[in-house]
């Protein structure tokens, strides 16, 4: 049935760590009834093993990248009331802020060497 389909996850936001040993990702979750969606972040080893879903909120997380050498996970998160970008460790710890722009950030790419960020904004 339709709602059987909606009501598996659907991955995205693929990002593997920079020594290749970890991969981060997106799952959505639809309510069809509520007609409403929620996308969380998952870590596991790249052989399949370890999987853990590491955030666990009611708005969306995307966009998952690596950044800091592979200490750090940055995501957009509608968290604060517009899509902003988060950092957290990569077990989900010490989730922080980045940004507080002014409007919902669709996309962002840091700098090979972190110190530069690109932000994509309607």
């Amino acid at each position: 049935s339709p709602e059987a389909l909606w009501a598996m996850g659907r991955i995205g936001g693929i990002a593997v760590s920079p020594d290749g040993k970890q991969i981060a990702y997106t799952v959505a979750y639809y309510s069809v009834p509520e007609n409403k969606s929620n996308r969380e972040v998952f870590v596991m080893n790249a052989d399949g093993s370890n999987n853990q879903q590491i955030t666990h909120t009611v708005g969306q997380e995307n966009e998952v990248s690596w950044i800091k050498e592979g200490s750090k996970l940055a995501f957009l998160s509608h968290e604060s009331g517009s899509n902003q970008i988060w950092e957290m460790n990569p077990d989900g710890s010490e989730r922080k802020q980045l940004t507080r722009y002014e409007g919902d950030i669709e996309g962002f790419s840091f700098s090979p060497d972190g110190k530069k960020l690109l932000l994509f904004h309607r």
